[in-house]
C-alpha cells in the first residue's frame, strides 16, 4: 500500500517543502519513515525540515541515522559537520567534514568550510592551507578568497589579506564585506585617509550602522570630530541604542573635552563586550551612588592599572562625602595605595563576591559624572601616591653604582604600550627615540615593561648608549618597585602607558610624547595635563622632528639646572 502511495506522498512533502508548509511536510515524512524506516532520501529530507525549524538537535538525529545506512554520502556528511559547527562542537564538525572530504576532495565547499572552523579555533596555518588548496580548484571563488584575507588579516600578514581582497574586488565589484574589510586593515596599519575612503565605498553598497560607526572612528581619528559625531548620530538613528556608536561617541565628546555629554554618555561602556566581566562583578541589590552622604561607599575598579591611577587622583575629594571608603583595585596596586592613603581600605579586585558591608557602590570612572563636568573642575595635583622611601634610598645607591657615579641627569625611559585598543598609537621604536633625543648627558633608566633585553642590546651596540636595567625589579608585576626604581630617577621621558600614569602621581618631572591619535584622556591642545600637575605633553602635530627639538631644547635647560 505504501509503495503504491510513495510517489504521491513524497511529491506532496516535496511540494509543502518548497512552500515552506514545514508542518505539512513533517507530516507526511515522519509517515513515509515510520513505513520505511532506512530510506535515506526521507531521512536527509526530515533533517532538512529540521534545520529549518531550527532544531538542530533533531536533525542532526536523522542525518546520523542517514549516515549509518550509507556512509559514502559527502553532502551528509558535510552538513553533520556544519550542525555541529553551529553548536560550537568544533571537533565534531572537523571529523565529519573531514570524512565528506576523503570521498570528494574536488568540492570547495569542504575546503571552505573546514578553513572557518579552524580559523574560529585560531588554527590559522591550517586554515589557510584549507582555503589555498580550494582555491587550487577554483581560483576565482569568491568565499575562499575572501576568508583567505580574513585569514592572513589574523596572522597579521596585511600585505597578502589586501592582496586577496583585492582580488575579492573584482570577482565581486560591490562587495559591503571587502570594503569595510579593506577599511579595516587600512585602520590598523594607521592609514586612515585610505581607511576612509574604503568606508565611504561600503556606505554606498550598504548604509549600516556599523559603516556610519566605522567611519566615525576614523573621522576621530583624523582629527575630524564633528564628521564623527554626525557619523555616531546617524549609527544610532539606524539601530536604537547601539553600544559601540554611543560608546565612541562618549570618547570623542571627552577628547575635545565636551565634559558634560562626555560623562553621561561613557556610561555606555558597561555594555561593550570589553567591559561585560566587570559589571557583571557589580553587587546586587545595592544601589549606584550619586554624590550623596553615606556612612561606607564602596569604589570598584576600571578595566587597567593606567586606568585605575587616572580615575583615583581625586580621592581626598571625596572625604566629605563618606565616613568609610573602601576601594577594589588591582592586587598589584595595593601596597602602594594603602601607603599612600592609610585611611582607605583597598581590597584586591580579584575577589568573587563582596562579602562586606556598604551602603553605595560606583565605578572610578564614574566618578567623573559627579566631579569633573567642567574643564576648571579639574583639579591636578602635583602628588598623590607614595614610594617606598626605604627603597627609593637603597635604589638610588645601587643606580649610582651602575652610572659609575657620574653626575648625568638620571631619566627613566619607556616606550611601549600592550593596550591593545591603542598599542600602536602609544607606542614608539626605541631606536627611533635614541635618534631624536640628545642624549649625551643623561644616564637611561629601563622602565619598560615586557621582554626588551635584545632591543637595549641593540641600543649598545650601535649607538654605544647603556640603558641601564635594573634586574631585581619586574617592571610588569611589581608595581611597587616600579614607583620606587621612577621615584629614584630625576626625569621620566616615555610614551602613553602605565608608566606615565606612575611617574605623575608620585609628582616625577614626566615629558610625555603622544603620537597624533592619542588616547583621549589626553584631550585635545594641551601641553599638560588636566589629571596630573607634574606631566608635559609633546605632541606629535606636524612631524616628530619639531615635537624632538621642543623636547631637547626643554631638556638641555633642565640639565643646565641640574647641573
Amino acid at each position: 500500500m505504501v509503495q503504491k502511495n510513495y510517489n504521491e506522498l513524497y511529491s506532496e512533502g516535496i511540494a509543502n517543502l518548497r512552500a515552506n508548509d514545514l508542518n505539512k511536510a513533517l507530516n507526511i515524512f515522519k509517515k513515509l519513515n515510520k513505513e520505511m524506516p532506512k530510506e535515506i532520501t526521507i531521512l536527509n529530507l526530515l533533517a532538512e525540515i529540521h534545520i529549518k525549524k531550527d532544531l538542530i538537535i533533531e536533525a542532526i538525529k536523522f542525518l546520523e541515522k542517514s549516515i549509518h545506512i550509507d556512509s559514502r554520502q559527502d553532502s551528509v556528511l558535510l552538513n553533520l559537520g556544519l550542525l555541529y559547527f553551529q553548536l560550537n562542537q568544533n571537533d565534531l564538525a572537523m571529523q565529519f567534514i573531514s570524512r565528506a572530504k576523503l570521498i570528494d576532495n574536488k568540492n570547495t565547499q569542504i575546503y571552505l568550510n573546514l578553513g572557518i572552523i579552524l580559523l574560529k579555533i585560531n588554527k590559522i596555518e591550517p586554515a589557510i592551507k584549507e582555503f589555498e588548496e580550494g582555491l587550487l580548484i577554483e581560483k576565482n571563488n569568491f568565499l575562499l578568497n575572501f576568508n583567505l584575507g580574513l585569514a592572513y588579516q589574523k596572522q597579521g600578514d596585511d600585505t597578502q589579506a589586501e592582496t586577496y581582497l583585492r582580488k575579492c574586488q573584482q570577482i565581486q565589484p560591490n562587495s559591503y564585506d571587502v570594503c569595510i574589510t579593506l577599511s579595516n586593515i587600512y585602520s590598523d596599519q594607521n592609514s586612515y585617509e585610505k581607511a576612509l575612503v574604503l568606508c565611504d565605498e561600503a556606505l554606498k553598497i550598504n548604509k549600516t550602522a556599523d559603516a556610519f560607526c566605522n567611519r566615525g572612528i576614523l573621522n576621530h581619528y583624523l582629527e575630524n570630530y564633528a564628521g564623527a559625531l554626525k557619523d555616531y548620530d546617524q549609527s544610532i538613528q539606524l539601530q536604537n541604542g547601539y553600544v559601540r556608536a554611543l560608546f565612541n561617541k562618549s570618547i570623542t565628546f571627552l577628547k575635545i573635552k565636551d565634559f558634560e555629554n562626555g560623562w553621561d554618555l561613557y556610561n555606555s561602556r558597561w555594555n561593550t563586550p570589553s567591559y561585560k566581566s566587570i559589571k557583571e562583578s557589580f553587587p546586587k541589590n545595592k544601589k549606584k551612588w550619586n554624590g550623596t552622604k553615606v556612612n561606607i561607599l564602596f569604589l570598584i575598579s576600571e578595566q587597567g592599572i593606567g586606568d585605575q591611577i587616572l580615575f583615583s587622583s581625586y580621592l581626598d575629594e571625596l572625604k566629605p562625602y563618606c565616613k568609610k571608603l573602601i576601594i577594589a583595585l588591582d592586587q598589584r596596586l595595593i601596597n602602594l595605595y594603602q601607603r599612600s592613603y592609610p585611611d582607605i581600605e583597598f581590597i584586591s579586585n580579584n575577589l568573587k563576591k563582596y562579602d562586606f558591608s556598604f551602603e553605595a557602590f560606583l565605578p572610578l570612572g564614574d566618578l567623573c559624572q559627579i566631579f569633573r563636568r567642567t574643564e576648571s573642575s579639574f583639579k591636578p595635583k602635583k602628588t598623590f601616591l607614595k614610594a617606598n622611601k626605604n627603597q627609593v634610598v637603597d635604589i638610588k645607591q645601587q643606580l649610582n653604582s651602575l652610572v659609575n657615579g657620574n653626575k648625568k641627569i638620571i631619566c627613566g625611559l619607556s616606550w611601549r604600550s600592550i593596550n591593545t585598543v591603542y598599542d600602536k598609537d602609544k607606542s614608539l621604536d626605541l631606536e627611533f627615540l635614541i635618534e631624536n633625543i640628545d642624549f649625551k648627558n643623561i644616564n637611561f633608566i629601563n622602565l619598560q615593561y615586557g621582554n626588551v633585553a635584545k632591543e637595549i642590546k641593540n641600543i649598545k651596540k650601535k649607538y654605544n648608549l647603556d640603558i641601564h636595567q635594573f634586574e631585581s625589579i619586574d617592571n610588569f608585576n611589581d608595581i611597587d618597585g616600579l614607583c620606587s626604581l621612577i621615584d629614584a630617577c630625576d626625569l621620566i621621558i616615555s610614551t602613553s602607558n602605565v608608566t606615565v600614569h606612575l611617574a605623575s602621581a608620585l609628582g616625577k618631572d614626566v615629558r610625555l610624547l603622544l603620537n597624533k591619535n592619542s588616547p583621549w584622556w589626553w584631550f585635545i591642545n594641551q601641553t599638560n595635563s588636566l589629571w596630573y600637575e607634574s606631566c608635559t605633553i609633546y605632541r606629535n602635530t606636524d612631524s616628530w622632528k619639531k615635537t624632538f627639538n621642543q623636547l631637547n631644547n626643554d631638556l638641555k635647560k633642565l640639565i643646565k639646572i641640574h647641573n
